[in-house]
């Protein structure tokens, strides 16, 4: 779903889409535990990453959607992980 809002807007502004080389950084887990504690900092990241997109001046409005989507489902995720994490 995130990629899916991305693309449109790599050919909007012209811009290659990365090689997806996520394969390269996956995080073996040994736990469910460990499960949600990787979630919790996954999240907590790309909020900061969502935030610092949205910091830019002049940001066209787009993006603005774009990234304030991607970043209220992150929330929506960490949420999530945190609630099921609590339960530990």
């Amino acid at each position: 779903t995130h990629i899916s809002l991305l693309l449109p807007l790599f050919e909007v502004y012209n811009i290659d889409v990365p090689i997806d080389d996520s394969s390269n950084h996956l995080i073996p887990i040994t736990s469910i535990k460990e499960a949600f504690e990787i979630g919790v900092l996954a999240e907590e990241l790309n909020i900061a990453m969502y935030e610092l997109f949205l910091s830019q001046e002049d940001l066209p409005s787009d993006l603005i959607d774009a990234f304030t989507k991607l970043r209220d489902a992150s929330i929506n995720h960490l949420s999530a992980f945190q609630t099921n994490l609590n339960k530990f």
